[in-house]
């Protein structure tokens, strides 16, 4: 994982920030914290896609396309081709400190990257375990059958505004609901990289 603070500059940054928690932004209900599993009636989130194999479906798409080359520029990566850009929302849970089921975005090689808006206790938790896409089986499936729903703590995130986040997109990850602030806010992107530059961030 690699690991960016004070990762856009500040003008950027706080542009997007504020469409974003803006009152006007629109939010949309999602059942799971990562649109596959529903493991707890604690597990729901609000999302926003932005955009999803170049088709655009948010007015803030332009900004965070640039956010992305600036942050992707900044570890030695060429983005090849964005695959989708979202932004998750994660609301604190009465059972206090809540893990989100381990997952991955997307069943192809790609890298994730995720950009947090503001301070919380709301981690990122990346595991040893990787998805095979060789196994023929879906990545829940495989979390289920071949890991038997068992992964290992490979290292965490803290939640830290205008921190940026980069891994192997095959990496089972996790996001944790936060207790100490009234939500948590991340661009969540997902990019498959030119390959002469891949091997800058593979291990």
């Amino acid at each position: 994982m690699i690991v960016l603070d004070n990762a856009l500059p500040p003008q950027l940054f706080n542009y997007i920030k504020t469409q974003i928690f803006d009152y006007k932004f629109p939010w949309y209900y999602c059942d799971t914290s990562n649109q596959i599993s529903t493991e707890s009636i604690y597990g729901n989130s609000f999302s926003h896609l932005i955009l999803e194999h170049n088709k655009v479906n948010s007015l803030i798409a332009a900004d965070c396309r640039a956010a992305l080359y600036t942050l992707t520029d900044k570890i030695g990566l060429t983005v090849d081709y964005i695959t989708r850009i979202r932004v998750g929302l994660l609301e604190p849970k009465p059972e206090g400190l809540y893990v989100n089921v381990p997952h991955i975005d997307e069943e192809f090689e790609h890298f994730v990257g995720l950009l947090y808006l503001n301070d919380s206790d709301g981690e990122t938790i990346l595991y040893n375990e990787k998805y095979d896409r060789q196994s023929g089986l879906t990545e829940s499936e495989y979390y289920d059958i071949i890991l038997d729903r068992k992964v290992t703590v490979k290292e965490k995130s803290e939640c830290k505004e205008n921190r940026f986040i980069c891994f192997d997109g095959f990496t089972y990850h996790s996001s944790t609901c936060p207790t100490n602030v009234n939500r948590r806010i991340a661009v969540n992107f997902n990019f498959i990289v030119k390959k002469e530059k891949q091997n800058a961030t593979s291990s």
